[in-house]
């Protein structure tokens, strides 16, 4: 009996100490989280990942980006799945429509990549956002306007 407590013990210690170095493993690298952020016949196609460690949203895949909501009436709210995370760095590549309001409200936003593969860019994609400059690649064919 007392041999199976003893292995009982050891056992849960050394559980407790793999869920431990698990979470030590998470923290230490960051969390990323992401999903589908496309539109239309290809909604699957635009994918979305945040990289917490780094502070990095990447948006990829090809297609069109969706629309997304962005409200200022006394609180700034948005529809976008990655707002409300800390983002300093969006990078745009293989889609080619960044999408209304997609990045509209990102106060901590200082530095965009916009691929070649972008020919248009929706209506206040990056309105209310911290960037005081962004360059726009020659492939993009249409602003829309807010």
């Amino acid at each position: 009996m007392k041999a199976w407590r003893r292995c009982g013990r050891y056992l849960l210690s050394f559980t407790v100490c793999a869920l431990l170095a698990a979470c030590l493993c998470a923290a230490a690298y960051g969390a990323v989280s992401g999903g589908n952020c496309g539109m239309g016949e290809d909604e699957n196609a635009a994918q979305w990942s945040y990289d917490s460690t780094t502070k990095t949203l990447t948006i990829s895949g090809y297609g069109k980006m969706g629309n997304f909501s962005y409200f200022t009436s006394g609180s700034i709210s948005s529809s976008a799945p990655w707002f409300g995370k800390d983002i300093t760095t969006v990078k745009i590549d293989g889609v080619t429509y960044v999408g209304a309001a997609a990045f509209a409200g990102l106060t901590q936003l200082s530095s965009v990549t916009i691929s070649d593969s972008v020919t248009w860019i929706g209506s206040n994609a990056f309105d209310s956002s911290g960037l005081t400059e962004i360059i726009i690649p020659d492939s993009v064919e249409i602003i829309e306007e807010a």
